[in-house]
């Protein structure tokens, strides 16, 4: 189901005589989206759209088997756990484990709130195997973490800047860039790069400021980069009425009987990867279940 038509964008090339590989993303509109749908304090907002543009751009780095790519921020500050997903097809979800966190100060400080733990990168490929990797988090700020676990899970030297810009209204702009060394890049290239980088100072107000092209051309534009690949992004989420009612179905009858009011009342229940409410009464659950002897 789509949420909107709030649609983004990442794209991905190269760069400096195939020196550097490069990968941008604006997911603003979706970001926002997302704050709506799950109703995400601003904290949470800033982390979720942060972990998805990170998502974005290591999908356009995954061999072209890779159909699904999650990122999961796991600590123990009050944020909890962040989970987002892309699939080939550009479709992005995900969830906050607590969607408010009191602020302390004027900053959004994500890596406190996250707290110490892992990054998880999960991988789906086209042949159904499913593929983790696990480091330790460096700040909890999302985009260090990513560049660290590029360097020690996948052997890549990169930098990842992602960002979020949050207002009294919403969410401003989001998105990130990520930069690759590839084998045999140059020290100076590398020297030059690093200092755009620096330069180019918060890439979510880059963003808002400039837009993706204006960030692209700021740091790749004096290095003649190439677009090979532009695709666009929805927050689409794969739950359905039937799915959810096939897992209600698994609830004994006393389970029922509670959440439906003695039988007399209907079931709410919601995706908590997009805030959808699908409602079921009690016989259309007891409906599903398989008959006695049936391995369901």
């Amino acid at each position: 189901m789509s949420l909107a038509q709030a649609t983004s964008r990442v794209d991905s090339g190269l760069a400096a005589d195939q020196q550097v590989f490069w990968a941008a993303c604006d997911c603003g509109a979706i970001a926002e989206e997302a704050r709506r749908r799950l109703d995400l304090g601003p904290l949470a907002a800033v982390a979720f759209g942060r972990t998805m543009a990170g998502a974005a751009m290591l999908l356009r780095l995954s061999s072209k088997r890779t159909r699904r790519l999650e990122v999961v921020v796991e600590g123990d500050g009050p944020l909890k756990r962040v989970r987002v997903e892309v699939d080939r097809d550009g479709a992005v979800r995900g969830l906050v484990a607590n969607k408010h966190v009191a602020i302390e100060g004027p900053e959004l400080r994500v890596g406190p709130a996250i707290g110490e733990g892992h990054l998880r990168v999960i991988r789906e490929e086209d042949n159904g195997r499913v593929y983790e990797s696990r480091v330790l988090l460096q700040s909890g700020e999302i985009g260090v973490d990513l560049a660290h676990y590029l360097s020690q899970s996948e052997q890549r030297s990169s930098a990842v800047l992602v960002g979020v810009l949050a207002n009294q209204d919403g969410i401003a702009s989001a998105g990130g860039l990520l930069i690759e060394a590839l084998p045999g890049c140059s020290a100076e290239v590398i020297s030059e790069l690093e200092r755009r980088t620096i330069g180019l100072g918060s890439v979510s107000r880059a963003l808002a400021r400039e837009g993706l092209g204006g960030i692209l051309e700021e740091v790749m534009g004096h290095f003649d980069p190439v677009s090979l690949s532009t695709n666009s992004l929805e927050y689409r989420c794969r739950c359905g009425r039937d799915k959810l009612a096939s897992r209600l179905a698994t609830l004994d009858e006393a389970e029922i009987e509670e959440l439906t009011s003695g039988g007399t009342g209907p079931i709410d229940a919601e995706c908590a990867y997009c805030g959808e409410i699908y409602s079921f009464q009690r016989d259309e659950l007891v409906s599903q279940r398989p008959a006695d002897g049936e391995v369901s």
